[in-house]
């Protein structure tokens, strides 16, 4: 158990100094949201996909 208890507060003391960096150097913050940016472009190309779906729905008509 006290094993356990070091390993969090010095987990804790990392913590405490990222955020310490981040308040630092705001930069690196919003490079770490870029990815999360682009999930949702992702999702937007499903929607594309949806709509070629679409698309072929309307071609299968004529047929």
């Amino acid at each position: 158990i006290q094993g356990l208890e070091q390993a969090v507060t010095n987990l804790t003391k990392q913590l405490e100094s990222l955020q310490a960096s981040k308040t630092t150097a705001p930069a690196p913050v919003p490079k770490k949201a870029e990815p999360k940016d682009m999930e949702p472009e992702d999702d937007d190309d499903d929607d594309e996909e949806i709509d070629l779906f679409g698309s072929d729905s309307e071609e299968v008509r004529p047929f």
